[in-house]
């Protein structure tokens, strides 16, 4: 599912205040390892003779994650709107955060839904300089409360699809809830610490996540399985007391992850594999470890290593069957070069390659042709002018333009619905029977398909 780079071996960091967590996943085996602090060494050693990468997580509270839906049915196409759908849901400016799109799946409805992260680029620098403040340097950041996400339902199960769960991860620093239904991530809640360990204080700790929880529909009148973990997990007489404060108002269990002091450390070990591409590397673009382009480098060459070795191959069996050819009929083979010659237009055509010649030479004048068709046919042309006339007048930001004769497809942007309709009206006027598909964003904005079909 994920095309990333790929390695034997991962390494997760957990860092915090007055914390250093450090977990290693290779095959099978995921483990903590037992000295962090002095690991680093180790660790940076194994980066140098590759097949080794480093993850670390960005604060919950320092990145915004959002569910996207994208009605296009093209894969490609969905990929290409989907910041455009990002942008108008930040608290900030697109341009100036890291984004990344993961979990990108067809929905039941023949579109495609996916996970969008996105944090400030200087937030997310001055994340990576303290990580490597304490030895490590990672080469991807991912968020934090997916990482936590993760972890809880690969190490703990769900009992089922819609089982509702709250994972906790308390830190001397902070305490972080990552809700969510069978499987399925919703959303991240961070908060400081309680000043103490008596239970009123942990109590309202958990207001925001308590806030956020009623708020949701889904987690309404569901019976919430709380996992906690971390460093700082309360002792059981005050999860005790907490849980009966919680289920005066709703039902629920709680109970901790086993070794769940290292369990996000784990989670991130894990996504380090994939250099966090399953929950989303903001460290990308200008921010990119070198690591990662040099990964891509070997796998690229790896490919065209395979793709020679199989052109040489094929290469060898046109030879042989050319050489049959002759010696079964040369009178034939005579009159095939000859017909080849005056298809492709050359005097000379390798032997065996007549009919890979005659087909290429015909390809290459269609496409040739392809511009002129399209440019003299009145049809396309109206369209075509109607279309960027009407995109402009609108504030039309255009992502895709597919017209003939037949069909039309034009989608991108749009600044509010009355602009995609204006749209589609201009290229109904050009005689056109159109389709309008259009997909909310933040305020009045969305993402539009128009499809047309001559009558």
């Amino acid at each position: 599912m994920f095309n990333g780079p790929k390695v034997a071996t991962g390494y997760g960091i957990d860092f915090g205040d007055g914390f250093l967590a450090a977990a290693r996943c290779r095959g099978r085996r995921c483990d903590a390892l037992p000295d962090a602090g002095a690991a680093a060494s180790a660790i940076a050693a194994a980066q140098r003779r590759g097949g080794a990468l480093v993850a670390a997580a960005l604060p919950a509270g320092d990145c915004t994650v959002r569910r996207l839906s994208v009605p296009l049915r093209s894969r490609s196409r969905a990929r290409r709107v989907l910041s455009s759908l990002l942008d108008p849901q930040l608290p900030f400016p697109l341009e100036s955060c890291a984004a990344a799109f993961s979990e990108i799946r067809r929905a039941p409805d023949g579109g495609f839904t996916a996970l969008a992260v996105a944090a400030p680029r200087d937030l997310l620098r001055r994340r990576l300089e303290r990580v490597r403040a304490a030895g490590f340097d990672p080469a991807a950041i991912v968020p934090e409360g997916l990482a936590l996400w993760a972890g809880s339902v690969r190490e703990a199960p769900p009992i089922g699809p819609n089982a509702a769960r709250v994972a906790l991860y308390a830190g001397a620093d902070r305490w972080v809830a990552a809700a969510g239904i069978g499987r399925e991530f919703r959303w991240s809640v961070s908060t400081p610490p309680p000043p103490s360990a008596a239970a009123p204080a942990a109590a309202e700790a958990l207001t925001p996540v308590l806030r956020r929880l009623r708020a949701d529909g889904e987690f309404r009148n569901a019976t919430l399985d709380w996992r906690w973990c971390g460093p700082a997990v309360p002792e059981d007489s005050l999860l005790d007391e907490l849980r009966t404060s919680i289920a005066a108002e709703r039902p629920c269990e709680f109970s901790r992850h086993a070794d769940g002091e290292a369990l996000l450390a784990r989670a991130l070990a894990r996504a380090a594999r994939d250099a966090g591409a399953a929950l989303g590397n903001l460290r990308s673009g200008e921010d990119e470890h070198p690591d990662l382009a040099a990964l891509r480098d070997r796998r690229e060459k790896r490919g065209w290593l395979a793709l020679a070795a199989v052109g040489l191959a094929l290469v060898a069996v046109n030879l042989f069957g050319g050489a049959a050819v002759a010696r079964r009929d040369a009178d034939a083979q005579s009159a095939l070069e000859q017909a080849a010659r005056s298809v492709a237009g050359t005097s000379r055509v390798p032997r065996g390659r007549e009919l890979a010649a005659a087909r290429t030479a015909l390809d290459e004048r269609r496409e040739a042709l392809k511009p002129f068709v399209r440019g003299t046919s009145a049809v396309a042309a109206t369209s075509l002018a109607t279309a960027l006339r009407q995109a402009a007048g609108q504030e039309i930001a255009i992502q895709e333009l597919q017209i003939s004769d037949e069909a039309l497809l034009v989608a991108g942007g749009a600044p509010r619905r009355a602009a995609a309709e204006a749209l589609s009206a201009g290229l109904e006027r050009e005689g056109w029977k159109t389709a309008l598909n259009w997909t909310s964003g933040a305020g009045e904005t969305g993402v539009f398909e128009v499809r047309g079909t001559r009558p």
